[in-house]
């Protein structure tokens, strides 16, 4: 009998030890069935543009894998690498240096240091220095990145333009302009073949050939770039705005040149006809994305319009649509300092001085040492007959900027006035 029972106790102690076995494999599996959900949970959520969440879900698998203690595990890598990209985007570069960092070290230890996958890495963290004004670094990375990607892909894969798109935004910030042109076009080619001719990403490359020659100050090529980035992507709001901004351009060097020649009459049509150009594409890329750059460039062309109409109530018509255009912008950017000066001088335009002085105080409030905010304020104040402020206000300009000779000037007039 007492036989029976130790039989019986050793089989319910082997019974439990079984359990519990099998309850600790369960607990793994069910660890690793997480990590994989996570996984495939957070990239669609990345994929989609739900970062908020991406970066949730990205956060509780990593500390599920840091559970297994498996530091190494590429899955880390790739997290690290997802979680710098949503930092990027945020603007928290330290954050996303440091995840590239790790991203690289581990997908190198995995996957070696010629793998596709590092090319990738390279490009964020060329892309990063860029942000930073690293240029030397982000040069170093993006060769790096080209090197492999041609390696293992060869020259025309459609994965060498994104890293050709970088380096000429990089070579254009360095202002290389001709290596910026070179790696654009060259990107451009690429894109064609690999892509087709009528692919949204063609945009981009047209857009940065664009602000490639503006930066050259080719501005009839940039135009023509800007515009065909346009026509493959209409949605793309950074094409309408940058193509509102060089007819922008090519507006004012126009009034310019027709007031040093005694304002030509067909001088002042093309100057017009360009800002009506600008003042199309301005207004295209804020139903596209209503942005500060747009708004306030809006209220800047239909301010220079203003200047070139005859009919006095058409020009009071324009004055008002640029005001309202300047207040959005500020309403988007309100401690933008120059955004308040513009909004003033429309205001001094439409002789509402009390409102443009407003402007002024709001501007200063913001950047206390501008001397030209000063200046633009004398002037107001001088002429309201408030002859003491302006002095006031000109010989604060001139304590900011001695070698100002505006406001040397307008001080010696208005003290002849006290």
């Amino acid at each position: 009998m007492r036989i029976v029972n130790v039989w019986i106790v050793i089989g319910i102690i082997l019974l439990a030890g079984l359990a519990a076995c099998n309850q600790a494999s369960n607990k793994k599996v069910s660890l690793e069935d997480q990590i994989e959900q996570g996984m495939a949970s957070a990239d669609d959520a990345f994929d989609s543009g739900n970062f908020e969440e991406a970066e949730r879900l990205y956060g509780q698998t990593l500390s599920k894998i840091q559970e297994k203690k498996e530091w190494d595990d590429p899955r880390a890598g790739e997290i690290h690498y997802k979680l710098a990209r949503i930092d990027m985007s945020q603007d928290d570069l330290d954050a996303a240096e440091k995840g590239l960092e790790e991203a690289l070290k581990i997908k190198t230890k995995n996957l070696g240091p010629d793998h596709l996958e590092i090319a990738d890495i390279l490009d964020a963290q060329g892309e990063l220095y860029l942000k930073r004004e690293k240029y030397d670094e982000a040069e170093n990375k993006l060769k790096t990145s080209l090197e492999i990607k041609e390696n293992n892909l060869g020259k025309d894969d459609a994965s060498v333009a994104v890293t050709l798109d970088v380096m000429g935004r990089l070579y254009r910030r360095m202002d290389k302009q001709e290596e910026a042109k070179n790696a654009l076009v060259r990107s451009l080619e690429i894109k064609h073949n690999t892509l087709g001719p009528r692919h949204p990403q063609l945009a981009v490359t047209l857009n940065d050939i664009g602000n490639v020659y503006f930066s050259m100050e080719k501005y009839l090529n940039a135009q023509k770039y800007y515009a065909a980035a346009v026509q493959v992507n209409p949605d793309y709001y950074k094409a309408h705005h940058n193509l509102g901004n060089v007819n922008y351009t090519l507006g004012y060097q126009t009034m310019k040149e027709g007031v040093s020649r005694r304002r030509r009459p067909q001088q002042a049509r093309e100057a017009k006809d360009y800002f009506q150009a600008a003042r199309e594409s301005f207004q295209a890329a804020i139903q596209k994305k209503p942005t500060y750059e747009s708004h306030h460039d809006l209220g800047s062309t239909l301010y220079q319009l203003s200047k070139l109409e005859n009919n006095s109530e058409e020009k009071a018509a324009l004055l008002d649509e640029a005001i309202e255009e300047y207040k959005k912008a500020i309403a988007l950017q309100p401690d933008n300092a120059k955004g308040h000066v513009d909004l003033a001088g429309a205001y001094m335009s439409s002789r509402l001085t009390e409102e443009a002085l407003g402007e002024f105080d709001k501007a200063l409030e913001l950047s206390p040492d501008d001397s030209s905010i000063f200046y633009s304020k004398g002037e107001a104040l001088e002429g309201q007959g408030k002859y003491q402020e302006a002095k006031d206000a000109y010989e604060k300009c001139v304590e900011l900027k001695e070698d100002n000779l505006s406001c040397k000037n307008s001080l010696r007039r208005v003290n002849k006035k006290l």
